[in-house]
């Protein structure tokens, strides 16, 4: 049996721009959802990402939905469900001084929030994907 077995669906990309991931968050004792900025994309895929931050364990946050905002370019997807696959420290830093790295797999997209992933891809991916719509 394969020790390290890659359960990625698709193949990743790192980012060749700084692109950076805002979640949506429950506020508590109301009903009403906040944004908050997360951190920046490492990689990115059709299935799913990987993101470096700093701060807070991503968990605690209750989060399900999360938007890719590329710096001058404002928000390009919106509401992207998503599911937490990993999530641990970065480097050989003291906790409380390293960053993190979390792998998200994303939930059912609409056919809308495919295309705009796909141009993400395509666009701001350091290698350049094939056409996959």
């Amino acid at each position: 049996m394969d020790e390290n077995p890659d359960r990625r669906l698709s193949v990743r990309y790192g980012m060749n721009s700084v692109s950076e991931v805002n979640l949506s968050v429950p506020v508590m004792f109301g009903f009403r959802k906040k944004t908050m900025k997360l951190g920046l994309i490492l990689d990115i895929s059709m299935g799913g990402m990987a993101i470096q931050y700093d701060g807070c364990d991503i968990a605690s946050l209750k989060a399900s939905h999360l938007s890719i905002v590329v710096p001058g370019k404002g928000a390009l997807i919106e509401g992207i469900p998503f599911e937490i696959i990993s999530d641990g420290q970065m480097g050989n830093c003291s906790p409380e001084n390293s960053p993190r790295r979390c792998g998200l797999k994303f939930g059912h997209l609409t056919d809308d929030q495919r295309k705009r992933l796909q141009f993400i891809v395509n666009n701001f991916s350091a290698k350049k994907a094939e056409k996959h719509l």
